[in-house]
C-alpha cells in the first residue's frame, strides 16, 4: 500500500581497534534507534496520502471505542507525526456484493489505497469479502480526503476466482497513465501469490488492455508463497517495486525488485526491513507504503500492528533506511551466505585466521567504506572482473556500500559500477573468483560481517 518524503539521520561512528584474530560479529552493525510507533493501537496496512499541508492514514479494519471501522483513517501535519486517529469510517457504506465474515466478525476489508484523480475526485481502492467467499477489490469516489467515501458500481473492480480473489491495490500513475498494482490470492489456496498492474483510464475503475505479471512469490524461499502490499515507486530509470513476504504474523519482511518497464516481470533484489534490522524493537514489519523519501509499514505492538515511518534514501540504486544499522569501522572477516567461505584476496576459501582474510572497514565522507585487506594493506577494487587490490587512491571503484541485507548478512556495492560483490556462478569451492555483478536476490552476493 503505498507512500512519499525525507528525513536524515546524523550517526557517529565508533573506530575500533582489535587483534585480527578477534571475531566481531555481534559488533559488526552499530544499532540505530528503530522508529516508534506512531500509532500504537492496531492500524495495519497503511496507506498515506498527503493533501496540502496534511498527511491521511487509511487502514484496514479496525474497531474504535468498541465500533467497527471500515477504512479507519487518521491525520497529522507531518509524515513523522504526531498523528490523531479520527474515530470515523472512510467507508461506512459497504456495496451489495460485499459479505460478512462470521470468524473474523468483519467484513474483511483490508489494505485500501486512496490518490487524487486528475479531475479532483479522490478515489478509493479496498478489498473486501465477496459473497462467493473470496476477497475482491472495490472502488469508492469522495470530493473529500475524508470522506465518506462511496462505492463504485454494483460489482467489484477485479474478482478472479480463478486467482483464489484479489486484494492489496495499489494506484501508480506515470507520465499521465494511470495503473492499478494489486496481487492475488493465491496464497490463501497454498499456492505462490503473484503480483499484476492492469492500465486503467483516467478514471481509474475502467481497464485498459490486458493485465501483466510482474512478480511471484518463491515458495522454497524466505517468501514462502507470499507477496503482499506491492507498491511501485520510479526510480530515475527503472521502477522498483516493494513487497511483503512471508506470514503477516511471523517473519513477516519488506523485500524489493526492480524493473525497467511495467509491461514485463521485475527482478527480486534483496530486504528493506525485516526482524533482524532493530531485533529488539521491530517484529513483523510489513504492508508497506512509499511517500516520497519515507518508508511507511507496520509492524506488532503491544496493541495491534502499529504505524511506523522511517526515513529512505538510495545508494547505488538500492533502498536505503536512513536510520537502519550501520556498519563499525573495524576489521571483519566476510563470508558469503551461500558457501560460508571467506573472501580471501580476490577468490573465497575455507575461512581461517590468515590476514589474507580479514578486512578492514573505514567509513568515508560520502557513507561508502574503504576496504582494506590486512596482508597487503591494499583496497578492494572494482576496475575489472575479478576484483582486485590497489593502493589507495579514493576514486569510486574503490569506494563500497555497505548496507544490511536478511537475517543479519550484508550486501556490498562498488559505487563506480552499482554492481554487488558477488561470487562468481555461486560456486561453493575453494579458490572461485569473487567478482562484482548487477545486483540480483541470491546469497552469493550477501555476506556475513565477522
Amino acid at each position: 500500500m503505498p507512500l512519499r518524503l525525507f528525513a536524515a539521520i546524523l550517526l557517529t561512528l565508533l573506530t575500533l581497534t582489535t587483534p585480527a584474530s578477534a571475531t566481531r560479529s555481534a559488533e559488526a552493525s552499530r544499532s540505530a534507534e528503530a522508529p516508534q510507533p506512531l500509532i500504537g493501537r492496531d492500524f495495519p496496512d497503511a496507506d498515506l496520502l498527503q493533501v496540502d499541508s496534511t498527511y491521511y492514514a487509511y487502514s484496514t479494519n479496525s474497531s474504535y471505542d468498541g465500533r467497527l471501522l471500515n477504512i479507519p483513517i487518521a491525520h497529522a501535519s507531518s509524515i513523522t507525526g504526531p498523528w490523531t486517529v479520527d474515530g470515523v469510517d472512510a467507508l461506512p457504506t459497504l456495496p451489495a456484493w460485499v459479505a460478512f465474515d462470521q470468524p473474523s466478525g468483519t467484513y474483511r476489508v483490508w489494505a485500501p489505497d486512496v490518490s487524487q484523480r486528475a479531475d479532483g475526485v479522490y478515489l478509493m481502492y479496498y478489498t473486501a469479502k465477496h459473497t462467493s467467499g473470496i476477497q475482491c477489490i472495490g472502488a469508492a469516489t469522495s470530493d473529500t480526503p475524508t470522506g465518506p467515501f462511496t462505492p463504485v458500481g454494483v460489482e467489484p473492480l477485479i474478482c478472479n476466482a480463478f486467482d483464489h480473489g484479489n486484494i492489496d491495490p495499489a494506484s501508480l500513475v506515470v507520465d499521465g497513465r494511470r495503473y492499478l498494482v494489486y496481487k492475488d490470492d493465491a496464497n490463501s489456496a497454498g499456492q505462490p501469490a503473484s503480483v499484476w498492474i492492469h492500465e486503467t483510464a483516467p478514471n481509474g475503475i475502467n481497464w485498459i488492455g490486458e493485465r501483466h505479471k510482474l512478480l511471484t512469490a518463491d515458495p522454497a524461499g524466505d517468501e514462502r508463497t507470499v507477496l503482499d502490499a506491492p507498491v511501485i515507486v520510479r526510480r530515475d530509470n527503472r521502477f522498483v517495486l516493494f513487497y511483503s513476504a512471508d506470514a503477516w504474523d511471523a517473519n513477516y519482511h519488506v523485500k524489493y525488485a526492480v524493473g525497467t518497464t511495467l509491461t514485463a516481470p521485475f527482478a527480486k533484489q534483496g530486504t528493506v526491513i525485516d526482524n533482524t534490522t532493530w531485533p529488539d524493537a521491530i517484529r513483523n514489519p510489513g504492508g508497506q507504503d512509499v511517500t516520497g523519501n519515507h518508508l511507511a509499514f507496520h509492524a506488532l505492538t503491544p496493541g495491534g500492528r502499529g504505524l511506523h515511518v522511517t526515513g529512505l534514501t538510495w545508494r547505488n540504486g538500492v533502498p536505503v533506511l536512513t536510520n537502519a544499522p550501520i556498519v563499525a569501522n573495524g576489521t571483519y572477516q566476510l563470508t558469503a551466505l551461500h558457501s560460508g567461505k571467506a573472501l580471501d584476496g580476490v577468490v573465497q576459501r575455507t575461512p581461517t585466521t590468515s590476514p589474507t582474510q580479514r578486512w578492514t572497514f573505514t567509513r568515508q565522507s560520502d557513507d561508502s567504506y574503504r576496504i582494506t585487506n590486512e596482508a597487503s594493506q591494499l583496497a578492494l577494487t572494482c576496475a575489472a572482473q575479478p576484483i582486485s587490490q590497489t593502493a589507495w587512491t579514493g576514486r569510486d571503484n574503490q569506494r563500497w556500500y555497505v548496507d544490511p541485507d536478511r537475517a543479519g548478512t550484508h550486501r556490498i556495492t562498488c559505487k563506480f559500477t552499482a554492481n554487488a560483490l558477488d561470487v562468481a556462478w555461486a560456486s561453493t569451492a575453494d579458490n572461485a573468483e569473487v567478482i562484482t555483478w548487477p545486483q540480483h536476490d541470491a546469497a552469493n552476493q550477501r555476506w556475513h560481517l565477522g
